[in-house]
Parts: structure tokens; sequence; C-alpha cells
């Protein structure tokens, strides 16, 4: 696969929640989100010999919404001079990106360590720079005694509820007996559970919120492998992060210039590369737009897409995929030849537009919202039988290859 090229995620600090904290207003940030207090250096590459002032107990250097004196000393929720949140002991770093979310459970819920091993390695390869020199961002996950070594931090637990989850407002209603409040503002907050409402659904999130729900348990999804698991858990992960089904469009779903987890096609059996090996990741590039209005199918999906397979929706209600790299000419509506004004819904959304390229990994806002307000949350998701339907499809198409 083509190697990722760095991405710079520059965010400022969540401000909700901190005047009483902090007196002083937030140093500027500057170039590359990082505040001007950072390395300087002179023409001939040195480092001068004037003193870099220490750091204001405001900066954040890496741009993830935790202080520097939070990853550093400790985060005072309170102000009382007594640390709440141990943050270096949790193993943060206030020079390279750390994203902490607490994982509760209910009964028979929790997945195995394999499924957190791969979401911690999906961020880890992530193309984000960092003040430290190196790429990533250090995913810290919580599932208290049950984690093991690997995740405790102290707060992952076991819901007791016996009452049926309707939505995921209902994980927010009982973030707080189930979860310390000081954590708010620094960690993400998410149930495993085995269903919600009436529906096969396999989760449920706010959307640039900081809480989301994971429902892929035997009543539907019997069968979920890790692989699906992972998946889904960084889906609504990344709804939390503002991302769509589309990547910055919410709804628009299926878009095969999207490669995606967030797309549903890609959400449980992975993104592919040219040589069939699957994989699960945001999207690290923006693909050309495909004008459903008029299709250039001699272009397929471009240069950038060269180390990849995509998938679609013909038609027929079937789908389609690229015969090895999809870079190359891309029969979109199935007719079995290669047009160059070809009009098509390939989106199923019942109108033609401009569908749009998204680069995930240069777009996610990591810093957490700790206003109390409500936010949106994504009204349908993933359904096991849709899932059955398009892992069918996949396959099926794979093999007329």
């Amino acid at each position: 696969m083509a190697r990722k090229k760095k991405i710079t995620i520059a965010s400022a600090v969540c401000a909700a929640g901190l005047v009483a904290l902090l007196a002083t207003p937030a140093q500027a940030f500057g170039e590359n989100g990082v505040s001007g207090f950072g390395p300087i250096t002179g023409a001939n590459g040195r480092v001068p010999t004037t003193p870099v002032p220490e750091p204001s107990p405001q900066r954040d250097s890496d741009g993830d919404g935790l202080l520097d004196d939070w990853e550093s000393n400790g985060y005072d929720a309170d102000g009382d001079g007594k640390v709440d949140v141990d943050l270096p002991a949790m193993g943060a770093d206030p020079r390279h990106k750390d994203m902490f979310v607490e994982t509760d459970y209910l009964p028979g819920m929790l997945p195995s360590t394999a499924v957190y091993d791969k979401a911690v390695a999906m961020f880890a390869k992530a193309p984000v720079s960092n003040p430290d020199g190196r790429d990533g961002i250090v995913l810290h996950l919580d599932a208290g005694d049950a984690g093991g070594a690997k995740y405790d931090l102290g707060g992952g637990s076991e819901v007791h509820r016996t009452d049926p989850i309707d939505v995921v407002d209902d994980v927010e209603a009982a973030r707080d007996d189930n979860s310390d409040p000081d954590r708010r503002g620094i960690f993400r907050y998410m149930w495993w559970a085995d269903s919600y409402g009436d529906t096969d659904s396999s989760g449920q999130a706010y959307m640039s919120g900081d809480v989301f729900l994971v429902t892929m348990g035997p009543t539907h999804w019997a069968n979920a492998s890790d692989d699906a698991k992972m998946g889904t858990f960084v889906h609504e992960l990344g709804h939390t992060l503002g991302l769509g089904h589309g990547g910055g469009d919410a709804w628009v779903n299926y878009k095969p210039n999207y490669l995606s987890v967030m797309n549903y096609t890609f959400q449980i059996d992975g993104l592919e590369t040219a040589d069939g090996k699957a994989f699960w990741d945001y999207s690290d590039r923006k693909l050309p737009s495909l004008d459903e209005r008029a299709l250039d199918e001699r272009k397929g999906l471009g240069p950038d897409a060269a180390d990849f397979a995509t998938y679609w929706i013909t038609p027929s209600g079937y789908f389609k995929g690229s015969s090895g790299t999809a870079d190359k000419p891309l029969d979109w509506n199935d007719d079995k030849s290669i047009g160059t004004a070809v009009e098509y819904d390939m989106s199923w959304d019942d109108e033609f537009q401009v569908l749009e390229g998204y680069d995930d990994w240069a777009n996610i806002s990591i810093p957490v919202e700790k206003a109390e307000r409500a936010k949106p949350h994504v009204v349908s998701e993933l359904t096991a039988s849709e899932a059955a339907d398009l892992s069918k499809g996949r396959e099926r198409a794979a093999h007329a290859h």
C-alpha cells in the first residue's frame, strides 16, 4: 500500500467548562496547531541561545485538547490543588496526541482484547504528525479490571442495567452513575451492549460529541468477528470525531470514492488493497469527485486509488467491485461498456449529486467538548441484516473478478 502522507491536525483547546479553572485566555496557536512557544530555529537551522519561555498552563502543544499541564502533572477538575485524573500515570504525553475512551459494558458484552489491540494499532499508524516527531495517535482504552494490564485505567466497569436501551441518550443519562464525572472533557464514553430499541443496528453515536454505543451482541450479531466489532467501534468513535457516513457528508453513504470504515460498504468487511487484503481504517486521501449526472467511467477513481479496490451498488442492486486497482476504467452502471457522461444514482439515495471524496485523518477533531448540551445523534446505523447483504454482495463481486 502506498505510504500515507503526513497530516497535521490543528485544533483549539475546548474552552467550555474551563473558565473557572484557567484564569487567563489560551495562548494563540501558531502554524501546525502548535503554540508560539514551540522550538525556534534560526536561518541556519540551529536553536538560538536565547532562552525559550516555559509553556503557559494553558498550552496544548499537540492539539489533542488536553493541556500540557494536565498531561504532565494531572488534571485538577475542581481547582482544590489535588489531582483528580492522573493523566501522566495513564500514559499521556504533552508532545504526542492522546485520546481516551472509557468502555463500559453490559454483562457478557465486553469484546476480546484483540478488538482493542486492532483499534489501538489503527490509531497508532495514523498519518498525523506530532511535536515529538513521531506520527500517530495514542488511543487509551479503559475497560477497568476486566481489561487486563493494557486496558485498565481504573474506570471501565460492568453496567448493571435491567431496563432496555432505547437510544444512545440512555448511555449519556447513565454516565455519571457509572463513570467518574471528573473525566468529562477528557474521556469519551461508550457502552458495549447487546442491542437497543427494536432494531438490529450495530450502534449509535453523538455526532461530534463524546458518547457512543456499540450493539453487536448475540441477539442479532451472534457470528460477528473481532474485525467486525473493531470496525464498528472505530466507526461509532469516528462519529464523535466529526465524521459522517460520507466523511464530510453526514448522511450520504456507499460512496465508492470514500475509502473509509465510516462507509457502510467497508465497516464490517474492511477496505481492500489491490491484491485483496482487508484492512480497517479512516481515509487518508481525498479521491476525485464523482458527478452522478455525468460519470466519466474511463477515469475510475484516479491515480491516488492505484493501491486499492472499491465496491459499489449497481442498478440491479448487486455489488460490483473493481477488478484489481480502482484507478482503472470502472463500469459504474454495469452496462458492459465504458461511457464518458453516464447518469447513475450510485449512492442509492434517489437524487443525483456530486459525491465528494474525503480525507478523514486530515479533518478529525480530537478534543472532547465538555459543554452540557444536547448533541445530534446518528438516527440509524448499519443493521445485521444489511451487513449480511453487504458481505454476500462483496463476496459475490470478488468472485466475479
